[in-house]
């Protein structure tokens, strides 16, 4: 079992690797074989995303594609025994015209 303040700190890692724009295989520290990552819907998910370890790392590099660059401001977080749960507010920038929107738009 993890230390909370490690765990955080995972996590906190975690989002800077998607903020540099790391490789899927840099992920691998990251996720556990039995990961289940969900997306809230957003105007790139609009019905939300449920992944898998493989889902996940395909769109880590499906997204560096799309966005040409990604900010993680940590709102809230908290940490009990070897659970995090972390509120976060993601900008992106795009790479590629989306909809209504130029590349470059956030």
């Amino acid at each position: 079992m993890g230390e909370p303040a490690g765990n955080l700190g995972i996590a906190r890692r975690y989002l800077q690797a998607l903020e540099m724009g790391e490789t899927a295989a840099a992920f691998k520290e990251f996720l556990a074989p039995d990961v289940s990552s969900e997306e809230f819907p957003n105007l790139l998910a609009p019905l939300g995303k449920k992944r898998d370890l493989a889902a996940a790392l395909e769109g880590t590099e499906r997204g560096k594609k799309v966005m040409s660059r990604q900010m993680y401001k940590i709102k809230q977080e908290i940490a009990d025994r070897d659970r995090v749960a972390l509120e976060v507010e993601w900008v992106g920038t795009l790479a590629v015209a989306f909809g209504s929107i130029p590349a470059g738009g956030r």
